[in-house]
C-alpha cells in the first residue's frame, strides 16, 4: 500500500536503480519515476514476489517462490495448494511478472536456472509499501 504522507505527485519524483550491466567504465543507473514504481507494484504477484523474498533471505527458486504466491493468493497453507494454482502462478511470474521486475532492476531473475534474487534497488521500493509486523502479507 502507498504511504499517506503527502499528496498524489506523479512526474519528476524518481527512484534511482543501478543496473548490472556497466557501461564504459561507469554504472549505468536506471531512474524509475514514481508512476514507474506504482505500476509495478500494481499487481498483487509482484508485491508477494517483493514480500517472499524480504522475508526469506533476498533469493529463492522459482517453483518455491510460485508456491507461497499461489498460497497467499489462495488463502490456503503451500501444502494445499494445487497443482494448477502452482502452475497458473509458475507460468505467469516465469514468462510476464519477473521478466518485467528484472527489466525494471528491482530483481535478477535467471530463467534458466530458475532463481530470483532481490536487487539493492529493492529497498527503494520499500518506501511505497507499507511497514508490516512479522509474517503479515502488506496486501
Amino acid at each position: 500500500m502507498v504511504s499517506s504522507s503527502g499528496g498524489p505527485q506523479t512526474s519528476s519524483a524518481s527512484v534511482g536503480i543501478d543496473s548490472e550491466q556497466p557501461a564504459a567504465d561507469s554504472e549505468t543507473t536506471v531512474e524509475l519515476t514514481r508512476d514507474e514504481t506504482f505500476e509495478l507494484l500494481s499487481n498483487h504477484r509482484r508485491r508477494f514476489v517483493l514480500h517472499h523474498l524480504q522475508q526469506n533471505g533476498d533469493s529463492a527458486d522459482l517453483g518455491d517462490l510460485s508456491e507461497h504466491v499461489a498460497a497467499w493468493e489462495n488463502d490456503v497453507g503451500v501444502a494445499e495448494i494445487s497443482s494448477t494454482e502452482r502452475k497458473r502462478v509458475y507460468t505467469s511470474l516465469q514468462q510476464f511478472h519477473l521478466p518485467k521486475m528484472d527489466k525494471k532492476g528491482v530483481v535478477e531473475f535467471d530463467d534458466r536456472g530458475g532463481v530470483v534474487e532481490l536487487t539493492p534497488a529493492a529497498a527503494d521500493v520499500d518506501i511505497y509499501l507499507e511497514v508490516v509486523n512479522g509474517d503479515d502479507v502488506p496486501w
